[in-house]
């Protein structure tokens, strides 16, 4: 058995998924079809988007926040992790410009989160 609580709507159901004798995920306690499928997505193939900074060139604002502009595999995260620390950046980005196109191969952009031209007068 294992236990969530869903995050897709105010209720916070607490959900428990269990293996039926069919070895099918069997979910209690949600209360709308909703939370059905978070629980069966986060049993069976859980996503993640993620969040971090890249490091800059410029002394006033030396981190961009970042995030993805979609979901990643929750195996994947780390590596996702390893790539935004990897960066630098040496140019100004506006919020929602492109940082890093697919990402690892997933269809799955990193965009800046924040504009640089609000911290920074050249």
């Amino acid at each position: 058995m294992r236990e969530l609580t869903c995050i897709l709507c105010p209720n916070g159901c607490l959900l428990s998924v269990f293996e039926n004798k069919n070895k099918q995920p069997e979910i209690h306690g949600s209360q709308c079809k909703r939370g059905d499928q978070f629980a069966l997505d986060e049993v069976l193939d859980p996503m993640r988007t993620i969040t971090g900074t890249v490091k800059t060139i410029f002394p006033e604002m030396p981190q961009l926040p970042v995030k993805t502009d979609g979901m990643v595999p929750l195996c994947k995260v780390a590596e996702v992790y390893a790539l935004i620390k990897a960066l630098q950046i040496t140019k100004l980005y506006r919020s929602g410009e492109l940082i890093a196109s697919n990402v690892l191969g997933m269809d799955v952009n990193v965009i800046s989160t924040s504009d640089m031209h609000l911290y920074i007068n050249l």
